[in-house]
């Protein structure tokens, strides 16, 4: 396989990248508690994994990257901080 043969093939793969994110289920969103860390590719999915996570109703979940809020969910609605 010749250089650009090879350039060729790396340009062609399809790079995933993904993202650490913490998710934390609480009482309200002011509330502190140790988080489940998941990888995924982006926030939605890292929504989407958290909400099939969510063991009680009524709780908020929150979505943290690097120890920042990015995201929780309050009465079933997402809401982006």
């Amino acid at each position: 396989m010749n250089h650009q043969d090879a350039m060729q093939r790396l340009t062609n793969q399809r790079v995933n990248i993904m993202n650490t994110y913490t998710i934390i289920e609480a009482q309200n969103v002011n509330s502190t508690r140790e988080g489940t860390e998941i990888q995924a590719k982006d926030l939605t999915s890292a929504k989407r994994a958290a909400s099939k996570a969510q063991c009680f109703q009524g709780t908020v979940l929150k979505i943290e990257q690097n120890g920042v809020l990015v995201a929780y969910k309050e009465n079933n609605v997402w809401i982006n901080a």
